[in-house]
């Protein structure tokens, strides 16, 4: 079925909402992911995103994660020079190892994922 140029417009609209959000909610574990094995910069991370995910987030969306994520202690911010690197400290360290190992993790974004697609196929 083929969509008039409104709908289409209507549809990429609705998807990227969807898609915006999702990464909202996944933003902290895909930061925590990208700090493990190397220190990174808010722009680095953005410009990471773009090419991994094909997604622009707002510097606002990133900086803000970032703050929050080092006020929970999760990461720290080293200095260099006049740019701002972060890095994983032990609790981040920590939280992405149960993160990634956690089967009732796993097995609640499958259900999600399952509930999400079994609505899809209606």
């Amino acid at each position: 079925m083929l969509l008039s140029v409104e709908d289409q417009n209507f549809e990429d609209h609705v998807l990227k909402i969807a898609q915006d959000r999702i990464i909202v909610a996944y933003l902290e574990g895909i930061i925590l992911c990208r700090l493990r094995n190397n220190q990174l910069g808010g722009y680095d991370l953005l410009i990471i995103l773009h090419k991994s995910l094909n997604l622009l987030v707002s510097p606002g969306t990133i900086y803000s994660n970032l703050y929050s994520m080092e006020r929970q202690g999760l990461i720290e911010c080293i200095p260099n020079g006049r740019k701002r690197v972060y890095r994983l400290t032990d609790k981040g360290k920590a939280t992405i190892h149960i993160i990634s190992h956690s089967k009732k993790l796993k097995n609640f974004l499958d259900l999600v994922n399952k509930e999400i697609c079994s609505e899809l196929k209606r």
